[in-house]
């Protein structure tokens, strides 16, 4: 009696294990169609074997950067804080590498793309396995890449940064746009990629420093409006809210303590994210939001209130009116 019973179990628990198998196929497959993939196409790659890796004969260096195995490190450089010097540990690649390494990596997303295409909802695990093992080899090139120009990023945001422009976010827009551009460049044009990248990096980073600019220039307007109740015997701390250049950085300080909604409601109705400084309405603050009118108001009566009660620990003493 009890092996008749352990017989029937069997098959139930493969059927559960099986099942459990397909739901989980089911959901990397969806996650795979749903995923953007895009390559820099060339016409060599429609001529390859799939199991053909050229760049690998060529490249020992290329071939464990794909597998991810342990990359060398270059000697610590002086001078630089210890974040930048992390940074800035992956060796700078040959021009022979490089274009091998794009090469590579756009062959990948082709192939990972075409197999994407042929798999059915029927397809296997190890089928959607060979597709998303194309991805992350992918991925890790591309990562090395990204960190073997990191110091061309550091160095362009050194020149663009100053005293009104940080170079932290110097240095963040500058990495953004090293990371699209190594999406972006044709390998097969002949021309290094320092030489592509420098230039949309100072692009991105001059858009940036000018966006920076105007912000400042609007917050005259800005801060006159948020200022404008002030009591007659705070004229002092009025005429200092209006220079911008003082007290830019700790009003904005200041309204990013308040709620995501509350900041964006002040930050509208007083001019500081629009042209020229328009105040949005309460009604079109709503129908973005999602609310009433009437809400609008109250949340930014309760962000003025918060306002009020944080001003004089930022050297803003000043009765808020709304």
């Amino acid at each position: 009696m009890a092996t008749a019973t352990a017989q029937k179990t069997r098959p139930t628990a493969r059927l559960r294990a099986r099942t459990r198998s397909n739901r989980v196929s089911s959901e990397r497959l969806k996650t795979l169609r749903l995923r953007e993939i895009t390559f820099i196409p060339c016409q060599s790659f429609r001529l390859r074997q799939p199991a053909t890796v050229p760049e690998w004969t060529e490249s020992p260096h290329l071939k464990a950067v794909e597998l991810g195995e342990v990359t060398p490190k270059v000697p610590k450089l002086s001078g630089f804080p210890a974040h930048l010097m992390r940074m800035c540990e992956t060796p700078i690649l040959e021009v022979a590498d490089e274009r091998l390494f794009f090469r590579r990596m756009n062959y990948l997303k082709f192939r990972a793309h075409n197999l994407r295409d042929k798999l059915k909802s029927t397809a296997t695990s190890a089928e959607i396995g060979d597709v998303e093992a194309a991805i992350a080899a992918a991925e890790r090139i591309r990562n090395y890449i990204i960190q073997a120009n990191t110091r061309l990023v550091i160095s362009i945001a050194k020149k663009f940064s100053d005293a009104t422009n940080d170079f932290d976010e110097m240095l963040s827009q500058g990495i953004t746009s090293l990371m699209n551009s190594v999406e972006k460049f044709d390998f097969d044009r002949g021309f290094r990629f320092s030489t592509y990248a420098t230039t949309v990096i100072q692009r991105d980073l001059y858009r940036l420093v000018v966006k920076n600019r105007n912000q400042r220039t609007r917050f005259n307007t800005g801060a006159e409006e948020v200022f404008a109740g002030c009591a007659g015997d705070q004229a002092e701390e009025n005429r200092a809210a209006r220079n911008a250049t003082q007290t830019y950085g700790r009003l904005t300080e200041m309204i990013e303590r308040l709620d995501p909604r509350e900041m964006r409601i002040i930050r509208s109705r007083f001019g500081f994210d629009t042209e020229g400084g328009r105040k949005e309405t309460y009604t079109s603050l709503g129908k973005e939001l999602g609310i009433s009118k009437e809400r609008v108001r109250q949340l930014a009566e309760r962000a003025l209130a918060k306002l009020r009660k944080a001003a004089p620990e930022f050297g803003l003493a000043a009765r808020f009116d709304y």
